[in-house]
């Protein structure tokens, strides 16, 4: 079957030899017509290159800005396991997100999917297989490292994994070995132990842990957390150094096993950020559904504050992004998915933004909602990134697990997902 094509001038031509009247329409056509062409060209002059069709759904006022929150982007789906997202920038316009790709157990080499964006964050690659990583640093030459999460026991004085590197400009993960190793320990990490934990595997409790920080030294900053010897099985969270980003040594502890924080769980998952007055600022999860801790460094992660409680954001796998006006934006979530905003780039003052409600409202049939059967209440797990893309754009990443912790049964059509939305954020 042949189609022709014609084009709307031939058309009202058409028109117009049937009746002429119809040229009393011809102007206010042509207007309209030139009228919404001028909107999407001044649209699309707002936007960057690349990001064009993004679609705003949702203007919110909050702690002084005018929030547009676009609707939400599938970035991969799975009947298999996919969750615990994070993303990372590898280049301008180059994002990388991993995500875990195996049961919430432990593993003696954990693994994930990833997938690349160069239209900033906006469409994804399809997904490949790689090593589990929760950490990731740009070394100078424009290489990428992506942190091991599990690490082994190599000695009382040492832990050590095989790393990934992302060469410069390309989309792969080569696995490097040997990787990192991490020294200089306030008292020995402890092995990993537990009933499903194989001796054979030896692996540290210490596993690496959100973002990395530059610090005035030329060195980067990296948490750590897990069990040091001789503690009462809280965790605690410490700072190493490296000017490689392989031979890490412990800098500093920023909160132990004592901390004063109520947690059942200790200092744990945690990120790092960089204050507008230059101080760094360590955000730590201490318990699921409880706020986070946070602790504050005026010399360059050398000291840390006493742990206090946050006021307000919690409670899995904290987030930090600095905006260029020194803002601070944290993504967190458990219970629901959240972005808090600190206008005054204090970290101390935080007003909350709900997108899991802002999901729900814009996939009505692909919800994320509270059910009590569910292991944590929630068809998400709470765990986010919260990434800047420009002066005035963020993107943060999320998760929907439709059976929760339970593997999707195999004859179901449901399917564990992770999305993106960008978030615009214009004084």
């Amino acid at each position: 079957m042949q189609i022709t094509m014609t084009t709307p001038l031939q058309t009202f031509r058409r028109m117009i030899i049937k009746n002429k009247r119809v040229l009393l329409f011809l102007p206010t056509c042509l207007l309209l017509t030139t009228m919404t062409a001028v909107a999407e060209d001044t649209a699309n002059m707002q936007r960057r290159s690349g990001e064009a069709q993004w679609v705003d759904a949702k203007n919110v006022d909050l702690a002084g800005f005018r929030v547009t929150l676009s609707e939400p982007r599938p970035i991969a789906r799975s009947h298999g396991y996919l969750w615990f997202p994070t993303l990372y920038r590898t280049s301008n316009s180059g994002w990388l997100a991993a995500m875990s790709d195996y049961a919430d157990l432990h593993v003696g080499d954990g693994t994930c999917q990833v997938s690349w964006s160069d239209e900033g964050g906006y469409s994804w690659s399809p997904l490949v297989g790689g090593k589990g990583g929760d950490s990731f640093l740009t070394l100078p030459s424009g290489d990428s490292l992506l942190l091991p999460y599990y690490t082994k026991q190599e000695s009382a004085n040492q832990i050590s994994r095989a790393v990934q590197r992302i060469p410069r400009g390309r989309r792969e993960l080569k696995l490097m070995e040997p990787g990192v190793k991490v020294t200089g320990w306030p008292r020995p990490p402890e092995k990993l132990t537990g009933k499903a934990v194989k001796p054979e595997w030896n692996l540290s409790s210490f596993v690496f842990t959100g973002q990395t920080v530059a610090v005035k030294d030329g060195k980067w900053l990296a948490t750590l957390y897990g069990y040091l010897s001789g503690t009462n099985g809280r965790y605690s969270l410490v700072v190493a150094e490296s000017s490689d980003g392989l031979a890490w040594q412990i800098r500093s502890v920023v909160a132990d096993h004592d901390c004063p924080l109520k947690g059942v769980e200790g200092p744990n998952e945690a990120a790092l950020c960089r204050l507008r007055d230059g101080r760094l600022m360590c955000v730590f999860r201490i318990e699921a559904n409880k706020p986070y801790g946070q602790c504050f460094s005026d010399d360059e992660g050398r000291t840390w504050s006493p742990p206090q409680k946050i006021n307000g954001p919690y409670s899995v796998q904290p987030s930090l992004a600095v905006r260029k006006d020194g803002s601070v934006v944290l993504s967190g979530g458990r219970p629901g998915l959240n972005l808090w905003i600190n206008a005054d780039g204090s970290g101390l003052t935080w007003e909350r933004l709900d997108l899991r409600a802002h999901h729900n409202a814009c996939l009505p049939n692909e919800l994320i909602q509270t059910v009590e059967t569910l292991e944590t209440g929630e068809m998400t797990t709470g765990y986010t990134e919260v990434a800047v893309l420009d002066d005035t754009q963020l993107l943060v990443i999320y998760d929907r697990v439709p059976h929760g912790w339970t593997a999707i049964p195999a004859d179901s059509k449901e399917m564990n997902s992770v999305w993106i939305m960008r978030a615009t954020l214009e004084a």
